[in-house]
């Protein structure tokens, strides 16, 4: 897992690429807790917190964006 610092330097394709990552590594763990063959519910967790902190950077890049969008002249 990346740091928030790590996250900030990430391009907007790299986030979304870090996010399918996550998600895919989410669904994995919560079928494996499901199906019992772990007890490690704490992991789960933490990937939602993580996967949380993704998703804030990408909306972060995006108002960014749209900010900029809506100071140009017209």
């Amino acid at each position: 897992m990346l740091t928030i610092e790590e996250l900030k330097k990430l391009s907007s394709e790299e986030l979304r690429k870090e996010s399918e990552k996550v998600t895919l590594d989410l669904v994995k763990l919560q079928l494996t807790v499901r199906t019992r063959q772990t007890q490690d519910t704490a992991k789960l967790q933490g990937l939602r917190k993580y996967l949380a902190r993704i998703k804030t950077m990408q909306r972060m890049m995006q108002m960014e964006l749209e900010s900029h969008t809506n100071n140009l002249p017209s």
